[in-house]
């Protein structure tokens, strides 16, 4: 009877133990599923980023020259930092009066075989005539006339007439063979004669100067896609919004394929990119199951059993002696001691995955803040003419490069910034604020969204408020944030109001506690947000229009930062919404730290004690940089020459530490992930050599985690600088350091 019994409830633990399991795979394998694919649209953002740059630089330039041109996309190695892509390219419009001194201008341009392909009369022509890296693969697209392709010109029409990126479907490069031929696509982004995009229709269409493009093969832009977990999704990539064979573009798995228990977790996703449909089967391979099922059923299973059957055996026992007793009862004491080393076990898994999350951060913002830091730091020298003078539209060029860098570097901060906070680590930097100067900053982040759309910018500041000890930084994110949701979610000629001022505090019930906020309301009369959603608003990757053919972009991020943000100031945010009428989103923030005057005053006492170069005594001062990146070397010793410094340049620490030995520099600049010996342990090197102990030292690193600061400074360093640096800072640094 007892061991009828202990197998009943055996087989009801084991039941609900199996369901737990296939809960547990499925939600693993939706998150495999959700991070593959956002791991493509991070990787194809990234990509439509570097034809922004191509545009910015013909339109600095008015026209890039070829050399112009090669210089440009060699300093952002593609190869190394954009993973996937064929190249980048410019095609130019030729009309059909001029084919003939095109042809002939290209010809003597130094190509004496160029000609239009393919041949035959049209009214239009286009002509691919920069493509780098110039390779033998590239080379064989060398003046294709890409219009003459239906595909390929629907999608640069569509460019052409929205004035944005647009994306072809599928296609065969002319740059195949009859090898490994792989289906492809090709992104465009038009560039117009006056430089700006074009108001009108019509006006797009007769500016028109030509597209800067990208060529992919499907097969090496996906590779890696999966990162750890290649070999356990089988991805099918379609273009396109339905599953046919014809319009198949890559498959990840071309094995056999065999029935499993597994074939219901097939889901099929629509992704949307530039405006042009993807849709994505992805299923299960057999070694899913067996990384990701735990086995938790079986386990209960047989343990279960064991149970029962030794339950049996003890009653057994009981009746048969107290000897057999407890001889049994140090046997389930080993038992005992091994489950606790079972779980000791998997809590140091638990903390290796935290440890492996931790270096993806900072991998992460190592390998995007480096190219950063080049694209940046020239932007800065260009509009500080250190390598020459520049007119206001080539000035008006660099500021978009600028703000498009910098917003793509405060989306790596966002994610940085919202590691810290979950991990408690987040330390505000309050100092005086004037909201008026605040809000203005912020608004101009989105100004130019709202003009696209014809959306009426209304503004409402409280005169004469005091200046408040805010982290400007963390409440401009708040403020750009609510107003960038606010245009988004707005119909094309709606309106967005920021409203700014103090208000009495209320508690959770309204009633009044007596005390001033200051209170930000940002008001739109936009899609409005159902009530069964505004639960899900502040939680962090997660969108309302969560499918992936969704109309709005976004990572799903910006709420969830606010939230915290505004929590950590002592704060809160407030939502009311309506489906079809619009939202107010509402921030109150505690007033009882007032700044009493404005902080110019300290402000302009700081910045009048930084020396100038030219007051700086003796001949000019020796630097060695150490940086092995050859666009930030370039970067950094273009700037620094142009304000007077001598430079030693080396490219790993056995040659800086041999340079710092034989010329005794006045400082040094030390990257410090470098190959070989790294920027740490040079640093360390300096340090116990007495001629070069007092030589100060600035660390320079693309490593942004909270302690790599602290590593630096232990090593010996004197200051530390993240990347990308803002080269107006290093210099600050450096003259400050020079003087002590």
């Amino acid at each position: 009877m007892i061991l009828v019994v202990a197998l009943g409830a055996t087989f009801g633990v084991w039941h609900l133990a199996r369901e737990d399991d296939r809960r547990e795979i499925k939600t693993k394998f939706d998150f495999r599923v959700d991070e593959t694919i956002s791991r493509l649209e991070q990787r194809m953002a990234a990509y439509e980023q570097v034809l922004r740059g191509v545009r910015g630089l013909f339109v600095s330039l008015k026209f890039a020259k070829r050399d112009e041109f090669h210089a440009y996309v060699e300093s952002l190695h593609l190869e190394e930092n954009y993973k996937g892509i064929q190249g980048v390219g410019f095609s130019l419009i030729v009309p059909k009066s001029l084919k003939a001194r095109h042809v002939a201008t290209i010809r003597k341009d130094g190509f004496p075989g160029y000609t239009l392909r393919p041949k035959g009369e049209r009214d239009t022509y286009t002509s691919i005539i920069y493509l780098e890296p110039f390779n033998w693969r590239n080379q064989r697209a060398f003046g294709y006339d890409m219009f003459s392709e239906p595909v390929r010109q629907a999608a640069m029409e569509q460019a052409r007439d929205q004035g944005k990126t647009s994306m072809s479907g599928k296609v065969v490069l002319v740059q195949e063979t009859d090898k490994q031929v792989q289906s492809g696509f090709l992104m465009y982004l038009p560039v117009y004669k006056k430089g700006s995009t074009p108001v009108t229709l019509e006006e797009r269409r007769t500016q028109i100067l030509g597209w800067v493009y990208a060529p992919f093969r499907m097969g090496d832009l996906m590779a890696g896609v999966a990162g750890e977990h290649t070999g356990e999704l089988d991805f099918r990539v379609y273009d396109g919004a339905e599953v046919a064979d014809s319009m198949q573009m890559y498959e990840s798995y071309t094995g056999e394929r065999h029935e499993s228990g597994l074939s219901n977790l097939r889901t099929v996703k629509r992704l949307e990119i530039n405006g042009h449909p993807w849709t994505l089967v992805i299923d299960p391979l057999p070694s899913f199951a067996e990384r990701i099922g735990g086995g938790k059923p079986k386990v209960i299973g047989i343990a279960g059993i064991g149970l029962s059957l030794l339950l049996t055996l003890v009653t057994w026992l009981l009746a048969t002696g107290r000897k057999r007793a407890l001889a049994l009862a140090t046997e389930m004491n080993c038992e005992l001691t091994e489950r606790n080393q079972q779980l000791d076990f998997a809590n140091r898994q638990l903390s290796r995955a935290t440890r492996l999350r931790d270096e993806f951060l900072a991998n992460m913002s190592h390998e995007l803040r480096t190219p950063l830091n080049a694209i940046l730091g020239m932007t800065e020298a260009l509009q500080e003419e250190v390598i020459g003078p520049i007119d206001d539209h080539q000035r008006q060029a660099l500021h978009t490069i600028e703000v498009s860098g910098t917003h793509l570097l405060e989306l790596i901060n966002d994610i940085l910034d919202l590691a810290k906070i979950e991990a408690g680590e987040m330390v505000l930097d309050c100092v005086p604020v004037s909201m008026q100067q605040l809000c203005k900053s912020s608004l101009l982040f989105i100004k130019q969204q709202a003009q696209q759309k014809s959306i009426c910018l209304e503004v409402s500041i409280q005169a004469d408020l005091p200046y408040f000890l805010l982290d400007e930084r963390r409440i401009r994110q708040v403020l750009i944030n609510l107003l960038n949701n606010a245009v988004k979610f707005s119909p094309e000629g709606g309106d967005v109001t920021l409203v700014v001022g103090l208000d009495q505090a209320t508690n959770n019930n309204g009633a009044s506690l007596k005390r001033d906020v200051l209170l930000i309301d940002v008001i739109d009369r936009g899609i409005g947000i159902a009530p069964e959603d505004i639960g899900k608003l502040f939680q962090p990757f997660v969108q309302i229009d969560g499918a992936l053919n969704r109309q709005y972009s976004g990572t799903g991020l910006g709420l969830a930062m606010v939230k915290q943000i505004v929590e950590l100031h002592g704060g809160r945010v407030e939502v009311c919404s309506e489906v079809g009428k619009g939202s107010r989103f509402a921030v109150s923030l505690p007033c009882d730290k007032l700044a009493v005057s404005p902080p110019e005053l300290a402000v302009k006492a700081q910045l009048d004690t930084l020396p100038k170069m030219d007051e700086l005594p003796g001949k000019p001062h020796l630097l060695l940089l150490v940086e092995d990146n050859e666009a930030n070397m370039y970067t950094f010793s273009s700037y620094l020459k142009a304000k007077g410094y001598r430079l030693l340049l080396a490219r790993d620490g056995n040659e800086a530490l041999k340079l710092a030995q034989a010329n005794l520099p006045s400082l040094i600049l030390m990257d410090i992930q470098l190959l070989g010996m790294d920027g740490l342990e040079a640093t360390r090197r300096i340090r116990s050599d007495k001629k070069l102990a007092n030589i100060p030292i600035v660390a320079l690193s693309a490593l942004a985690m909270p302690e790599d600061r602290e590593r630096c400074l232990a090593a010996g360093a004197d200051d530390y600088l993240s990347k990308p640096v803002k080269l107006s800072q290093l210099v600050g640094k450096i003259q400050k350091l020079l003087l002590r």
